[in-house]
């Protein structure tokens, strides 16, 4: 009888228990529909799209579209995911656990670090549509060490497929640490133009003082000024393909295991970039 009485009061405790807690969950919804979705960082936005969540695998969600976090009169979090179904557009309300909230915390700071530190990144799974075109060449870095010069041929399901020594290799790629490209397509044709005319002005200018100081006769200027023209042309024109393989055309693509993909540029290129936009918006002018 003892038995079947603790038995008894042990269902009557767990109903309560949930019934407590689904009316507390209602009261928690209820209450925070009357507040405004909050940002989680002000870098990120209100909104969490679907290129941020498929980086970081947030919410496992077929379809997904957007979601937005809000937080309760309780200070419980809640996020409100959108994803497309046949009928048109659902939602479904999750709760967030301090603990996750922490690790979206420190995943959404990581995205919004690299925003701000002028770096460029893009999801793992669209490196094909945002990666080098066919037979590109590259320089591949392991994990292990290992470095490779190779022609890009694809990128499939997690692997790299690239030819080393006419070889094919398919490598995959959380093996690799780092890519380094060299895009062919940018070009800076204005500025290459005024930096060798520039250089090779101050050249000649260089070489008619030194005539000077050395006590040179006037009927050698134009020799020298000549002579100082096509140096400073010659070696401007060399300087310029140093500096626009190693610091202008040089793109890095350092790959995470947590699926993103920085594309870091040299400060050269960044500042140049920025200066010719402004200069296009402003004046209509380009150093592209």
């Amino acid at each position: 009888m003892k038995g079947r009485f603790a038995c008894f009061v042990g269902v009557l405790s767990i109903c309560a228990v949930l019934s407590t807690f689904t009316f507390l969950s209602g009261q928690l919804l209820s209450t925070e529909r009357l507040h405004e979705s909050i940002m989680l960082d002000e870098r990120v936005g209100l909104y969490l799209d679907r290129s941020e969540n498929e980086a970081l695998g947030i919410f496992k969600v077929e379809n997904f579209i957007r979601a937005k976090f809000f937080r309760t009169a309780y200070d419980s979090l809640f996020a409100v995911i959108y994803y497309s179904t046949d009928s048109g557009i659902d939602s479904l309300v999750r709760y967030i656990t301090p603990f996750d909230e922490f690790l979206i915390r420190v995943k959404l700071k990581e995205i919004a670090g690299f925003t701000q530190k002028r770096k460029e990144w893009i999801p793992l799974m669209e490196l094909n549509r945002y990666m080098f075109p066919e037979f590109a060449s590259i320089q591949i870095f392991t994990r292990s060490g290992e470095k490779f010069n190779a022609r890009f041929l694809s990128f499939k399901r997690g692997y790299l497929g690239v030819a080393i020594d006419s070889n094919f290799r398919k490598m995959p790629v959380y093996e690799i640490n780092r890519i380094i490209y060299f895009n062919p397509e940018v070009k800076f044709k204005m500025l290459q133009r005024n930096f060798i005319i520039v250089s090779s002005l101050l050249s000649m200018v260089s070489f008619d003082i030194l005539r000077q100081l050395y006590g040179g006769s006037s009927k050698d200027k134009w020799l020298m000024r000549t002579a100082g023209l096509f140096t400073g042309f010659y070696a401007s024109y060399r300087l310029y393909e140093v500096i626009d393989m190693n610091f202008l055309k040089k793109e890095v693509y350092i790959l995470y295991p947590n699926g993103l993909v920085i594309v870091k540029k040299s400060f050269l290129r960044r500042f140049v970039e920025s200066v010719s936009q402004r200069l296009k918006k402003c004046h209509g002018l380009r150093l592209l």
